[in-house]
């Protein structure tokens, strides 16, 4: 057994990925997240319709749901890891609204339970008792509303 499979519990990852994508449809658009499934993924050959993230950590989700959002005809595949989704740790309430899952071995929780829960997660982690009720508010309002906020630092300013 390689040093790679005892880490995975003896899972051969390119053999999976390979076994993922045998019967890849040409409407298929995959995007790796940072490090060993990038290389997997390129181990199969490259690709036009692979979206490879070289120094992107954390942001394999949340550019995988822009993409599907801006080509909804397309279908977009996001393979990640555990390390890259913590870097990441508030996308996936981003888009599994009321549809997630939070598995603590010994309690396992799902569907809009466990997105409260990842969301207030987030939160704890954020910076500061303002930022954390100003997330908050913003969070709930937006998912009163099903209205999406969104922010742009441009270096421009406005008058």
């Amino acid at each position: 057994m390689t040093r790679a499979q005892k880490s995975t519990g003896g899972l051969d990852r390119r053999a999976v990925i390979k076994t993922l994508l045998a019967d890849r449809p040409d409407d298929m658009f995959v995007v790796p997240g940072l490090g060993s499934t990038t290389y997997d993924l390129a181990s199969l050959g490259d690709d036009d319709r692979n979206f490879y993230l070289w120094g992107a950590m954390g942001g394999a989700a949340m550019i995988g749901l822009g993409l599907a959002l801006a080509r909804p005809k397309l279908r977009v595949v996001v393979i990640t890891g555990d390390g890259e989704m913590l870097m990441g740790i508030g996308s996936l309430a981003t888009i599994g609204r009321r549809a997630a899952v939070a598995d603590f071995g010994w309690l396992r929780l799902s569907g809009p339970v466990a997105w409260w829960l990842w969301g207030a997660v987030h939160i704890a982690f954020l910076a500061g008792m303002r930022n954390r009720i100003a997330v908050a508010l913003d969070w709930f309002w937006a998912y009163l509303t099903f209205r999406r906020s969104t922010r742009l630092i441009t270096g421009e300013e406005r008058n």
